[in-house]
């Protein structure tokens, strides 16, 4: 909330985004948010638009005009963008295996994959060879880091910080 209080203060250019699957960890936004997440920005004077977030057409078109109204000093905005996290939030889930959604839950919101809702608008011959192109890559890709070198675990801090700082001697 100190965010949304100082962009919408300061009239910051930003675009806050909420990735909104639905779950809080294993809980559900349903039964954890009071109100609504647009109505948080809303509360401060913030634009706020809910979009399909299974749809990359119309997440790019709500991001667009968000970014838009930011570089045009008209201040920040948020999209909430409502999307379904096909598999776990964390590791863990995999080996617990809480129970919180059903398998005909997750099957129902698998059926609208990102991919093929953006795919279906590639005609099929274009994203055959696109969908070839990528596979190469990846098998280079796989091929480069198994046929290569074991990195030397000093050099293992190297570039952790852009500006070249070095972590202190002996800081593992």
């Amino acid at each position: 909330m100190a965010g949304f209080n100082l962009a919408a203060l300061w009239r910051a250019p930003v675009v806050f985004v909420c990735e909104n699957n639905g779950f809080a960890t294993t809980t559900r936004v349903a039964d954890a948010v009071a109100g609504s997440i647009t109505g948080r920005a809303e509360a401060f004077g913030i634009p706020a638009v809910q979009v399909d977030g299974m749809d990359p057409e119309l997440v790019l078109a709500a991001a667009a005009e968000a970014v838009g109204r930011a570089r045009r000093g008209d201040g920040p905005t948020l999209l909430e963008c409502v999307t379904y996290r096909f598999d776990a939030h964390h590791t863990w889930e995999h080996t617990a295996r809480p129970r919180y959604r059903t398998a005909e839950e997750v099957g129902l919101g698998r059926v609208r994959d990102p991919l093929d809702i953006q795919g279906a608008r590639v005609p099929s011959g274009v994203r055959a060879q696109i969908d070839a192109e990528i596979e190469d890559l990846l098998d280079s890709a796989v091929r480069f880091a198994l046929e290569s070198p074991h990195p030397d675990p000093a050099t293992a801090l190297d570039h952790l910080y852009a500006d070249g700082t070095r972590a202190r001697a002996g800081v593992a």
